[in-house]
């Protein structure tokens, strides 16, 4: 992987920009960003912990797992608009936005 990294550092292609690595200059379709979605919610130690989380304290525990599809249709349909149309990349450029940069 070490070489890969090197090999695009000193390629000619690759990102120009912060924007174009952050936001992958809102050319990607809906799947690969799903995909990266799905990726970032799910890692190793949601899927170690979640069953001895579950084992631990019961059932109980479930709820915050079935909230996840509610949350990501919030996020999806009131969060996403909001930063695409200020053409923000994080949650902090938002608040410096929003209050100042003594919040970010």
């Amino acid at each position: 992987s070490i070489s890969i990294g090197i090999y695009h550092s000193f390629s000619r292609g690759g990102q120009r920009s912060t924007r174009e690595f952050l936001l992958a200059d809102q050319n990607m379709t809906s799947l690969p960003v799903a995909m990266s979605m799905l990726a970032t919610m799910s890692s190793a130690i949601t899927i170690l912990g979640v069953p001895s989380q579950v084992y631990r304290s019961g059932l109980g525990f479930i709820v915050i797992i079935l909230s996840y599809p509610i949350a990501i249709v919030a996020i999806a349909y009131v969060y996403l608009p909001v930063f695409m149309t200020l053409n923000l990349t994080s949650s902090f450029e938002y608040l410096e936005l929003r209050f100042s940069a003594a919040v970010r």
